[in-house]
């Protein structure tokens, strides 16, 4: 991702130095940056609620990837803009 998704997710006051690394590109187009930001989402997820009190034992990780199950799930990044979408809700009580 680009330089301003990046500053959206750090001026949101992430942990950047947890949640993102920098990976250089192996054949750069024209007038594209030779490196690139790349934001783990599962563990900003995983950050934003034990922030919010919800035990790390508590939390499940079902390992599902949306990218190599497009059977059961939308992938944009797969299958592109109009694949469809996701949409998920978390209750705390």
């Amino acid at each position: 991702m680009g330089d301003e998704v990046y500053e959206k997710f750090a001026n949101a006051q992430f942990d950047m130095q947890r949640i993102a690394k920098r990976y250089s590109i192996m054949q750069p187009k024209e007038g594209e940056a030779p490196l690139k930001w790349h934001i783990d989402l599962k563990l900003s997820n995983r950050l934003d609620i034990e922030t919010m009190g919800v035990l790390p034992e508590n939390i499940i990780d079902e390992g599902v990837c949306t990218y190599d199950v497009t059977t059961d799930y939308f992938s944009a990044r797969r299958l592109g803009i109009d694949s469809g979408r996701i949409y998920n809700g978390i209750v705390l009580k």
